[in-house]
C-alpha cells in the first residue's frame, strides 16, 4: 500500500507538468544532459555500443564517462522514448525509488508504518530531490541512497 501511495503522490507532482506537455529543461538538462543522452541514444537504436564520443573534446570514451552511466539500467527510458519523454519516465521512477527505499529504510529501523510513509514522502518530495532535478546523474545517485543505509549491512543486496 505504501508503494502504492508513493507512486501515486509522485504523479501528482509530476502530472500537471506532464499533462500540458511540459519538461522542466533548465540549465544542465538543456545544455549537457540531452546531447549526451540524445548521442548515446542514437548509437544503441543504430546497434552499436555507446563506447567512445568523437565530440567531447577532441574524443573521449562515452562508456567510462560517469556523468552519462550509459550502463545504468535507469538510462533505459532514454533509449526507448525521446529525451523529453524518458526524462520522465526516469524522474517518475527515480523519485518514487527513492521514497520507496527510504520507506523500507524507516520501517526497519522500527518507525511505524505511518512515520516511514511520512518520512519517505518528505525525502522523495523534498528539497533535497527536488533541488536534483536538472542534474540527473545526481538524482539517480541520491535516489539509491536509502538503499545503502537499507542493506549496509547485507553486501549481497547491497551489491545488487
Amino acid at each position: 500500500a505504501a508503494a502504492s501511495v508513493l507512486l501515486a503522490v509522485v504523479l501528482l507532482q509530476f502530472i500537471p507538468i506532464w499533462a500540458r506537455s511540459l519538461t522542466p529543461f533548465w540549465g544542465d538538462l538543456t545544455y549537457i544532459h540531452h546531447p549526451w543522452q540524445a548521442f548515446s541514444a542514437q548509437l544503441f537504436q543504430a546497434g552499436r555500443l555507446p563506447l567512445w564520443d568523437p565530440y567531447l573534446y577532441l574524443g573521449m570514451p562515452l562508456a567510462a564517462k560517469m556523468q552519462n552511466a550509459v550502463f545504468y539500467p535507469g538510462q533505459m527510458p532514454f533509449y526507448l522514448f525521446g529525451f523529453a519523454t524518458g526524462l520522465a519516465v526516469f524522474q517518475l521512477v527515480h523519485y518514487w525509488l527513492a521514497g520507496w527505499l527510504m520507506f523500507l529504510w524507516l520501517r526497519s529501523l522500527r518507525l511505524s508504518a505511518l512515520a516511514g510513509l511520512g518520512g519517505a514522502l518528505l525525502f522523495c518530495l523534498g528539497g533535497g530531490l527536488a533541488s536534483r532535478m536538472p542534474f540527473i546523474n545526481h538524482l539517480s545517485a541520491l535516489s539509491l541512497m536509502p538503499g545503502l543505509l537499507l542493506f549496509f549491512r547485507r553486501p549481497l543486496p547491497l551489491a545488487f
